[in-house]
């Protein structure tokens, strides 16, 4: 049976915890060092950039379970986080609570919240769709154990580098990491398909795609600053417009048999001009078909016979 009270618990505990420190008038715990971070993520009611103060304690402690609203899952046998309701910055998620692993970060449960960085147990599964979406985040630690990433998951967050954990088996879905900060990212070994819009429009300025993986889908890397990229034996498939908006310099692959490209796989990677007559033949030689651009420069193109 769902121990439903848990939510009940968890939200009478954070209101007994408010009421305790206006009680204390603010006072401060001297077993306790704190530091406040400053970010400019977000804006105030007339759309101007405003400042939002995170709290990080130094402590390599988990959270309290209050700080979370949470229940069991459907089998009654982990628990799954709901939402993030403490005031920490730096979370680290507790491993145990009530007796109870926690095993899935639930849908929207860090949605758009002021935190800096989060440290997964190693019970954790399951991270779900739109879990860190629009959240502050710039940094999380993935536990051995995590086995999928859902849809949006850190989309529009303050995320700016991740590794992912060698037991790690899909994302679900897609865009998990859409206009998020990334400039650094391995990606993950066991896992055959890049879902579509994946790492788009990020800040990633290049890409190594592993051994294994067969497919990119459309939009994956669309609309970042890749100047390289790796392409692996293994690449069957890119799809369409997935390295649109590069400032493409140089492709490297370990296949001579032709790829199956989407539309347009490679638009609008010459517009300042960086890529050149080899760069274009040795992408056109791996059965690429598409345009480039509708602004390709006249220095991209294989110059007239004299």
């Amino acid at each position: 049976m769902k121990l439903i009270s848990l939510k009940k618990i968890a939200a009478v505990s954070a209101v007994l915890m408010l009421g305790t420190f206006f009680f204390s008038c603010g006072k401060k715990d001297k077993n306790v060092e704190e530091t406040v971070v400053e970010t400019t993520k977000g804006k105030d009611s007339k759309g101007k950039e405003s400042k939002q103060e995170i709290v990080i304690v130094k402590t390599k402690d988990p959270n309290a379970p209050t700080d979370f609203i949470y229940e069991t899952n459907a089998e009654n046998d982990g628990v799954v986080i709901l939402k993030y309701i403490g005031s920490r910055g730096n979370v680290i998620i507790p491993e145990e609570i009530e007796g109870y692993k926690v095993k899935v970060i639930g849908v929207d449960a860090f949605k758009a919240s002021n935190i800096a960085s989060v440290v997964c147990p190693a019970s954790l599964e399951e991270i779900k769709n739109n879990a860190f979406r629009e959240s502050s985040i710039s940094a999380i630690t993935l536990n051995e154990g995590l086995l999928s990433i859902g849809a949006s998951a850190f989309r529009d967050s303050g995320l700016k580098e991740i590794s992912f954990p060698s037991t790690l088996e899909k994302f679900i879905g897609g865009y998990q990491f859409y206009q998020s900060k990334l400039s650094k990212v391995t990606l993950p070994v066991n896992i055959a398909v890049i879902p579509e819009g994946c790492y788009s429009s990020a800040n990633l300025s290049t890409v190594e795609i592993p051994e294994g993986v067969t497919t990119v889908s459309a939009y994956a890397f669309s609309n970042n600053n890749i100047s390289k990229v790796t392409f692996p034996s293994t690449l069957k498939t890119v799809g369409a417009e997935a390295f649109m908006g590069n400032p493409l310099k140089e492709a490297t692959f370990a296949t001579t048999e032709p790829i199956a490209y989407g539309y347009n796989a490679f638009m609008d990677c010459n517009k300042t001009g960086t890529m050149t007559i080899a760069l274009r033949k040795t992408i056109n030689n791996s059965g690429y078909k598409g345009k480039y651009t509708t602004m390709d420069i006249t220095g991209c193109k294989d110059a007239p016979a004299k």
